[in-house]
């Protein structure tokens, strides 16, 4: 699954999309995904898919604070 900032370039990390519609559930499913994955894996996919500067601390979010990502 790729990171949200690749699915959807056009959408900001704040644009309202992620929160409604086709964007928030991809969001949720990547979150769900992300977080189902042992911290090793984890590790190794923010490795491969690094997070843009607009996103930068995405990934931390996610891990402490699930639900806001």
């Amino acid at each position: 699954m790729k990171p949200p900032w690749r699915a959807y370039p056009d959408l900001h990390r704040r644009s309202v999309g992620w929160r409604e519609g086709e964007g928030a559930d991809y969001y949720d499913r990547f979150c769900q995904m992300f977080l189902g994955l042992p911290a090793a894996e984890q590790n190794a996919y923010e490795e491969k898919y690094p997070e843009p500067h607009e996103w930068r601390g995405f990934y931390g979010v996610i891990r402490h604070n699930p639900v806001q990502g």
